[in-house]
C-alpha cells in the first residue's frame, strides 16, 4: 500500500514553484525514519486530479533494508550513510497523467523531506502498476556507492 501511494505521490517532469508551495510535510514524518505516506485518493476519468504523496528519505542502509516496498540491486551494507536519494523514472501512468517533485531533480539527501506528485486528467480506467525507478547514493568507510533501486506494488487507479 506504501508503494502504491508512492507511486501517485510522485509527480510531473517539471516542478512549477507554485507546485513545490503545496509540499507540506507532516511532523510525524519529519521527525520519522524512512517511509512513503500517501492520503488515498482516485482519480476520476475526464477530471483533473492531483495525488500530493510524502517521502522521508532514509537516513542510513539499515532503514531501507528493513522495508520490502523499496528493492536495490546488490549488497547494501547495514549502516551505510544515505547521502541522496533519486527518482530517475515512472512508468506506467495512464495518458494524460504525469508526475513531477518539489525539487527540480527529484532527489533528496539522506534523512530529509519531500514530496512527489501524480497529476492530470486522463480517460483511460482502470488500475495502472507503476514501476518507479529510483537511485541512491550511500557511503561507508570512505567508499561511496550508487545502486538502482526500485519501488514495487504502486498503482493508479482511475475510475
Amino acid at each position: 500500500m506504501k508503494l502504491y501511494a508512492f507511486i501517485i505521490a510522485l509527480g510531473f517532469v517539471f516542478t512549477l514553484s507554485s507546485q513545490a508551495q503545496n509540499c507540506e510535510i507532516p511532523q510525524a514524518l519529519a521527525e520519522g525514519t524512512f517511509d512513503v505516506q500517501v492520503p488515498p485518493n482516485i482519480f476520476q476519468k475526464g477530471v483533473y486530479g492531483q495525488q500530493v504523496s510524502h517521502l522521508k528519505a532514509p537516513k542510513t542502509s539499515t532503514e531501507v533494508n528493513k522495508v520490502d516496498f523499496m528493492e536495490c540491486s546488490g549488497y547494501l551494507p547495514n549502516r551505510a550513510k544515505i547521502t541522496q536519494i533519486k527518482i530517475i523514472a515512472v512508468s506506467g501512468l495512464p495518458q494524460g497523467l504525469n508526475w513531477y517533485c518539489d525539487t527540480d531533480d527529484c532527489s533528496w539527501k539522506g534523512n530529509a523531506a519531500g514530496c512527489f506528485f501524480i497529476e492530470g486528467t486522463t480517460d483511460d480506467i482502470g488500475t495502472f502498476p507503476l514501476e518507479i525507478v529510483a537511485e541512491g547514493t550511500g557511503s561507508l568507510f570512505g567508499i561511496s556507492k550508487t545502486y538502482t533501486c526500485y519501488l514495487r506494488d504502486y498503482r493508479v487507479v482511475v475510475e
